[in-house]
């Protein structure tokens, strides 16, 4: 210590490059270690062996549309053969429908306040109709002692909703969801009847809490504004030979009246493209790659830093060796120094970075909490909505993810 001591000039200047590069090393790091951990946390539901249909419907002037098919009871029958087609494929194991296009790696986000009594907590929100095997074709897993088998036969109510797991959490009161009364108190009965795993919506974010209403029957609209099919293919399948077939058997027999199915897309490549369409994949590619550039560029500086620092204490060396001291306990010597200014500078670096991490995660939960309520005052809604401003919310939220 004392000769660190009496170098203290020097030593100040390598201590504030370890600093720095403490610093540095964190901000190329921590991005990639949050998204790679954010990747591998649990979907809560299974994007493989998984396929989304977009169905479509011949407009009035085209030759392959037929009047006699297009008022609501034929398509409905039309909808229903096409569907029944569907379900007796060979491989496909469950179907369901996707309403209002919402579904996890959606490129829309429908977002909401679900309240219990007082306490409002945002949620994604999806629709679903009971008795359409939608929690098994998803792949979504069942908490609080149920099962995607018992959710699929249930007898849900308009009333109810079923909320992921997580959202208990945010209650922090300890209880279970199952049963729990929605709404502030003055409006209809709402209440939990069934709870899931926690969803990731985003393949590079972690679990947002979700709520998902309940269509008690398919609303005849969505025969005009038609809704896509989610079906789920067995497991031993392969999902490349399942689409090549499916592809040529579709564009012959998937033509029901004025319905035909205008593309089909596996939830693999649903997520990738989305992630690309983000920029995380350029974004991710590019961290790394400076990543891996700048920590041996890094590590050969701080090196080269000690090397030359080594190197001008030759007379002191000297000396030391002229005194009786062995060129083991001067290199234990030198290396004991280098530890304690690596040591000191590293903790320096990593206490800074978490104090600027701490200060801008406050800053901005901060500003979330002043726009909801700012939000919620300007907008009367129903006891279980009370939106924000989506793109607000959504980029306020996706930095607090990324930090």
């Amino acid at each position: 210590m004392k000769n660190l001591w009496a170098r203290r000039r020097k030593n100040g200047w390598l201590l504030a490059e370890l600093i720095l590069v403490s610093i540095v090393t964190w901000v190329i790091v921590d991005p990639l270690v949050v998204l790679t951990h954010d990747r591998n946390l649990p979907e809560g539901y299974r994007p493989d062996h998984l396929f989304l249909l977009q169905l479509a419907s011949y407009p009035a002037g085209s030759e392959q549309f037929r009047a006699e098919e297009n008022d609501t009871l034929a398509r409905k029958a039309n909808f229903e053969r096409l569907l029944n087609k569907l379900k007796h494929y060979e491989g496909v194991k469950y179907t369901t429908f996707v309403l209002n296009e919402q579904y996890p790696s959606a490129l829309s986000i429908s977002n909401g306040n679900t309240m219990f009594d007082t306490i409002p907590v945002r949620t994604i929100r999806f629709g679903f109709i009971p008795h359409t095997d939608y929690f098994r074709t998803m792949g979504m897993e069942g908490a609080e002692g149920m099962t995607a088998e018992q959710l699929d036969s249930r007898d849900f109510l308009w009333t109810e909703s079923v909320l992921t797991a997580d959202i208990s959490q945010r209650l922090k009161d300890g209880k279970p969801l199952y049963g729990r009364r929605l709404g502030n108190g003055d409006e209809e009965d709402y209440r939990v009847g069934g709870v899931i795993a926690p969803v990731r919506y985003r393949s590079y974010m972690q679990p947002m809490p979700i709520e998902l209403y309940v269509y008690e029957e398919f609303p005849d609209y969505m025969y005009y504004y038609i809704p896509l099919i989610a079906l789920r293919i067995d497991d031993h399948l392969s999902e490349k030979v399942f689409l090549h077939h499916f592809r040529e058997w579709m564009n012959k027999e998937l033509t029901v009246g004025n319905y035909y199915v205008k593309s089909v897309q596996s939830f693999s490549d649903i997520q990738e493209q989305h992630e690309f369409s983000e920029g995380i994949t350029n974004q991710y590619r590019l961290n790394l790659a400076l990543g891996i550039f700048f920590l041996v560029n890094l590590c050969l500086g701080v090196a080269g830093t000690f090397w030359m620092q080594t190197r001008s204490r030759r007379e002191e060396v000297g000396i030391m060796l002229s005194f009786g001291g062995t060129p083991s306990h001067i290199t234990r010597l030198l290396l004991y120094e280098g530890w304690i200014l690596t040591t000191l500078g590293t903790l320096t670096g990593c206490l800074l970075y978490l104090h600027t991490l701490l200060s801008e995660t406050e800053h901005q939960g901060t500003l979330q909490h002043l726009h909801r309520r700012v939000e919620c005052r300007r907008k009367k809604s129903g006891p279980r909505e009370c939106p924000l401003r989506e793109h607000i919310w959504h980029r306020t939220h996706q930095r607090l993810q990324n930090l």
